[in-house]
């Protein structure tokens, strides 16, 4: 039997994955998809045991060339970081912790921004790939909430300056051109759902605001073309509107760190995450980066909790990881209702960098409360969830 290209080179991947994993690993896997394979493999500590086990996940139809999220959540469920990235690297669905070059299928020319600039609208263009690491062409995929339907949105942006790929006005002109902004928190001209061609290995990049998809057919500049469903298996021939996100190889040579300038360290993760919006008692949200002008150089460093039955009020403390600022820390709006003299209320401050100043707040766990309890005490017809837990999670496994 012939095993065509894509089915062989995924399993040829699979191999690879596997002289990496190790007999640990192997174990939690197999315990994890326990009810999809049988207890002979199981049970099966050899190569042929986790071989097998991909079998039996084809068999059942589980994972395939085109289609194994399922597998990518196992291997993050089991701790195994590596492996899922490399299979994330076959799908259009880039990890928030990672950086990419956007490698264009029809020019092979990287998208950049322009003369290392950090000007607002400054047009992004496309660059030759010459295999070094060049900061102006690297990505970050921040994965914004979407309540609208399935597909999950992106926010792009640039390890070089926190610009982000911004189509202006969100104009559905062709000749519209990808420019870089500011970040803008829920903003449909920044927002980029990648729609996977598994048999290209390629991504369209279509923006939510325009609905069109990103082209590459200009000599430098990245402009959008409409998404014709009835054209778009002639489109895709082309190459024109097909990118390719290839995940950062540390090992490529060049300009290293004195390329970026926001990069304090090859393991950077300083992205910007993005969770549900929640208000205080009234029911307003308040954002301290834009009150207060704050950097991407400034950092959480302490959180104020006032509480009774449920969180009445939430103050973040900024500091200023930038040596040169020489700032004093600066506190943020307090969110809801800050007494601490009213009934039943108590109060406590979470040091984050009390033990270490390189150390920043990486996951917030929240419990959220029943309406019925709210109605006892707001007497409103439909009241809002409220929150009667809140845990703080850090880089240094603090919580």
């Amino acid at each position: 039997m012939v095993i065509e290209d894509s089915e062989f080179d995924f399993r040829e991947i699979l191999i690879k994955i596997l002289d990496g994993l190790s007999e640990t690993d192997c174990k939690k896997l197999k315990f994890l998809l326990g009810k999809d394979i049988t207890r002979q493999i199981q049970d099966d500590p050899s190569i042929d045991g986790t071989l097998n086990l991909f079998q039996r996940l084809f068999d059942q139809q589980k994972i395939s060339d085109q289609n194994f999220t399922y597998l990518i959540k196992a291997f993050e469920a089991v701790q195994c970081p590596a492996a899922a990235q490399r299979l994330r690297g076959r799908l259009c669905e880039p990890s928030p912790y990672e950086r990419y070059f956007i490698k264009s299928k029809y020019s092979g020319k990287l998208i950049g921004v322009v003369n290392k600039t950090s000007d607002q609208g400054e047009k992004l263009l496309q660059w030759y790939d010459d295999q070094k690491q060049r900061c102006i062409q690297q990505w970050y995929f921040i994965p914004v909430p979407n309540r609208k339907n399935h597909h999950q949105f992106y926010i792009i942006q640039s390890v070089f300056n926190r610009k982000v790929f911004d189509v202006p006005g969100g104009a559905p002109s062709n000749e519209n051109s990808i420019q870089q902004w500011d970040i803008a928190i829920y903003n449909p001209n920044q927002q980029f759902r990648l729609i996977d061609v598994p048999k290209e290995k390629s991504c369209l990049i279509q923006n939510v605001a325009s609905e069109k998809v990103l082209d590459g057919i200009t000599k430098q500049s990245i402009t959008q073309v409409q998404l014709d469903t009835t054209k778009i298996q002639s489109t895709i021939d082309n190459h024109q509107t097909l990118w390719q996100i290839i995940p950062f190889n540390g090992d490529r040579p060049g300009e290293k760190l004195t390329d970026c300038p926001y990069v304090s360290s090859l393991n950077d993760l300083t992205v910007i995450k993005f969770g549900q919006v929640f208000g205080d008692d009234g029911g307003y949200s308040t954002d301290d980066s834009q009150k207060y002008e704050l950097s991407i150089s400034h950092y959480i460093s302490s959180i104020f909790v006032v509480w009774s039955d449920w969180l009445n009020s939430m103050t973040m403390t900024y500091s200023s990881s930038n040596p040169q600022n020489n700032e004093q820390s600066r506190q943020g709006y307090p969110r809801g209702q800050p007494d601490v003299n009213g009934k039943h209320k108590k109060s406590e401050t979470f040091n984050v960098t009390v033990l270490d100043l390189n150390e920043r707040i990486s996951r917030v766990h929240l419990i959220i409360g029943i309406g019925q309890d709210m109605q006892k005490a707001y007497r409103y017809p439909d009241p809002t969830h409220y929150i009667v837990g809140i845990q703080f999670h850090t880089t240094h496994n603090r919580s």
